[in-house]
């Protein structure tokens, strides 16, 4: 009696086990999300902004911008649950903001100690909020309004006009979204203070990336 004896069948199924796993891996499919760049007109997240308009007047890396600036976000002012421009500048270096004491009909920023003055080194979207020096009749704006805060020190008058050497402080106002939205805050405090600012913001096909 001949028995014959093939061991070619298990090299084979041994071949075929190993080969399993690597097909199974080469189906996977991976999914990179890419994150969109960051932008000094759209909403910051958090404490940290990395880009300013404020420098340049133009989207410019912080890491790249030759000039000091340092950003107030929208969250931490309503963290920190400033209720006047000053308020929101109590933590940023360079600034001093307390001229009024108490006070607060009007924001007097004062930066790398030069006051403003008769100048005014304020701006709003870029333009500066004229006042009449030497008085209390100042444009005041509420940052529950605000986006974001940007703090430029140095002379900037090249891109300012006429301004104080230690700086300008640009106010950047909230911008129109996608989908209707609408927010309502009520206030109150002493001396009969209170207060119901509301925001309503329209959608824009021109907001943040859209074009």
């Amino acid at each position: 009696m001949n028995v014959a004896i093939s061991r070619k069948r298990p090299g084979l199924l041994y071949a075929l086990a190993v080969a399993l796993p690597f097909t199974a891996q080469a189906e996977e499919t991976v999914v990179v999300t890419a994150t969109p760049p960051a932008s000094a007109s759209a909403p910051t997240e958090g404490y940290s902004a990395s880009t300013s308009l404020g420098a340049t007047k133009t989207d410019q890396p912080l890491i790249t911008t030759a000039q000091s600036v340092s950003v107030v976000t929208r969250q931490q002012m309503a963290d920190q649950g400033a209720n006047t421009i000053s308020q929101a500048l109590e933590y940023t270096r360079g600034s001093y903001s307390s001229f009024g004491g108490g006070a607060t009909r009007f924001d007097a920023i004062s930066l790398r100690g030069y006051h403003g003055g008769d100048v005014d080194n304020l701006f709003l979207d870029g333009m500066r909020l004229m006042s009449d020096g030497g008085s209390h009749n100042v444009l005041q704006i509420d940052p529950w309004f605000i986006e974001r805060v940007d703090v430029i020190r140095g002379p900037s008058s090249a891109l300012y006009g006429q301004s104080v050497p230690g700086g300008v402080v640009n106010l950047t106002s909230k911008r129109p979204q996608f989908s209707q939205q609408g927010h309502i805050r009520l206030t109150g405090g002493t001396q009969n203070t209170k207060g119901a600012p509301s925001i309503t913001p329209t959608p824009s096909m021109t907001s943040g990336h859209g074009g």
